[in-house]
């Protein structure tokens, strides 16, 4: 059985402006991102695998030398994956990505000898994986050349082709699994730590922080008046609703100011992403730390609800599981 730890480790401070369409996470300011870290040994340099309970992508790190036992730990035999190669020399960094037979991850570590150390980024929703590898891979070398980051890369291949909603969400999720990845002590592209809090102003972030959730948090849905939503909360403070809920534009008439401000603040800076054939609702696509239940129902309706329409839930669902309510 592997080893289970849950770290808390600082995120980077430094900011970088490539970025577009991501947000911050909510975060209280002084904590820090936590993340599930489960380990194949005792070594703390060895194979291991990062992840949270917000995202449904899932970083890998171990020393190249243990491909194979990488590999069966995530059970990542044909699965399409980003990974990045790194060397304790000067030798630059290298993005690639995996998933077939001509892209076997145990043969592209082997045919880049002189790297000590590889980090793998695959998503676990089926639905997404190939496109989510292809767009790390092409987004990861496109940010790197654009904040002057040096690579081993040659090639600089295209973007795959998707839609403005599809992009928001996939650089969402590349800024997840970065986050993973520092976790791991294997990052190359790194983001900045997001300091907004319940009542702060939700403003753009060059990239994702993280959040700090305990596995025995307690999940809740909301489905009133055809707005959906799932959240998390954590302490009397931070109730956060998660990628994926509904956001219904039009507000009722009397609605408190500071709800009134919140949901300004949130159409304005997030990004929402439109439910095809209905524009009365859009769809938030990153964490927000609404404080509490009663106002976090009344920022999402835009209505006079009460806390009592949250319900509890048995878990807590990734982003992927509401990707496709209407």
């Amino acid at each position: 059985m592997p080893n289970r730890d849950d770290q808390t480790i600082p995120a980077a401070q430094e900011p970088h402006s490539g970025l577009v369409l991501t947000t911050p996470f909510a975060a209280l300011p002084g904590l820090k991102p936590n993340t599930s870290i489960f380990r194949a040994s005792e070594r703390i340099d060895g194979v291991r695998r990062a992840e949270s309970l917000t995202s449904s992508v899932i970083a890998y790190a171990a020393p190249t030398t243990d491909v194979a036992e990488l590999i069966e730990f995530g059970q990542l035999e044909g699965k399409h994956a980003a990974y990045t190669l790194l060397s304790s020399t000067t030798l630059p960094p290298y993005l690639g990505r995996t998933g077939n037979g001509e892209r076997r991850l145990a043969d592209q570590v082997r045919d880049r000898p002189g790297y000590q150390n590889i980090a793998v980024l695959v998503s676990n929703d089926e639905r997404m994986s190939e496109k989510f590898a292809k767009f790390s891979e092409a987004f990861g070398i496109a940010f790197a050349d654009k904040n002057n980051i040096k690579l081993a890369n040659g090639a600089r291949p295209k973007l795959p082709d998707l839609t403005e909603q599809e992009r928001s969400a996939y650089e969402y999720r590349f800024w997840q699994g970065q986050s993973h990845l520092y976790d791991l002590n294997s990052f190359v592209l790194y983001p900045a730590q997001s300091t907004t809090g319940q009542n702060g102003t939700v403003a753009p972030n060059n990239a994702n922080g993280g959040l700090n959730i305990g596995n025995d948090a307690e999940a809740y849905e909301l489905n009133v008046n055809g707005i959906w939503a799932r959240a998390i909360k954590v302490d009397d403070d931070h109730f956060y609703v998660l990628p994926g809920s509904q956001f219904r534009i039009k507000a009722n008439k009397g609605l408190h100011r500071t709800i009134v401000k919140r949901r300004k603040d949130i159409q304005k800076n997030l990004s929402l992403a439109p439910i095809p054939g209905d524009e009365s609702r859009v769809r938030l696509m990153s964490v927000v730390n609404l404080g509490a239940p009663a106002k976090a129902a009344k920022v999402l309706t835009g209505s006079h609800r009460l806390a009592d329409v949250w319900k509890p839930v048995p878990s807590c669902p990734f982003f992927y599981d509401a990707d496709s309510r209407q």
